[in-house]
């Protein structure tokens, strides 16, 4: 048993040192008391784990420039069209429809940001 267990040990892919140090030089924003969870997961090529850093960078840039205005349900009533009153009724009938269909939580919250993607761009 013991051998066995030192056998599927030793057939584990192995985080080497060049490896170890080009994850920490791609990580980006990562603080140095925040873990590198895919250092691991180096040597398998199904994980891709050496384009990790730079997805991330990626969504995180992706998400500064598609930020939604915090304010635009002020400049949507000032236009007459829709006010905070109808967007949370809204938002409450997708809920319960939500809880109904058993849906993931994700699809929940990827409504929400639909609706507020759309809403700011209603003329």
């Amino acid at each position: 048993d013991q051998s066995v267990k030192e056998n599927k040990r030793a057939q584990r892919p192995s985080v080497t040192e060049a490896e170890a140090v080009g994850s920490k030089a791609l990580a980006l924003d990562r603080p140095d008391n925040v873990a590198d969870i895919d250092a691991a997961d180096m040597g398998n090529p199904q994980l891709v784990s050496e384009y990790v850093n730079e997805c991330y960078a990626y969504m995180k840039q992706l998400e500064r420039r598609q930020c939604i205005d915090e304010d635009y349900m002020a400049t949507q009533a000032v236009k007459g069209q829709i006010n905070a009153s109808m967007r949370r009724i809204l938002i409450d009938w997708l809920v319960d429809v939500h809880i109904r269909f058993k849906l993931v939580q994700e699809t929940m919250q990827m409504a929400g940001h639909i609706i507020d993607r759309f809403l700011p761009g209603v003329p």
